[in-house]
């Protein structure tokens, strides 16, 4: 009998690795939403959360994001396993660009 952890050939037709760096390195986390007319300069034309910088980084990281209207927001960071660790902000925000600095 083989053993129990040879469940089969193995599936070698993409990198885990490959997807996974290729999917955190995109602009994967740019929400667009639909933005009305405004008068005010400097004002984002979408809602965005950019990657943070440095990347990776240890032991503190900057985290990017714009607003194109007045919004609550909440930017909570969640560890690997989906499980909430800190929020960062909650509160309603202008138009405009926002950093929060995170010590990891």
């Amino acid at each position: 009998m083989p053993p129990a952890w040879n469940m089969g050939p193995l599936c070698m037709d993409f990198s885990a690795s490959s997807e996974i760096w290729n999917f955190f390195n995109s602009d994967s986390f740019v929400v667009e939403t639909p933005v009305g007319t405004y008068n005010q300069t400097n004002v984002p034309p979408k809602f965005s959360l950019h990657q943070n910088d440095p990347y990776p980084f240890n032991p503190t990281t900057t985290i990017s994001y714009s607003l194109s209207e007045q919004t609550a927001i909440n930017l909570t960071v969640f560890d690997i396993r989906g499980q909430e660790v800190l929020t960062l902000q909650e509160a309603t925000k202008s138009p405009g660009n926002y950093e929060v600095q995170w010590n990891g």
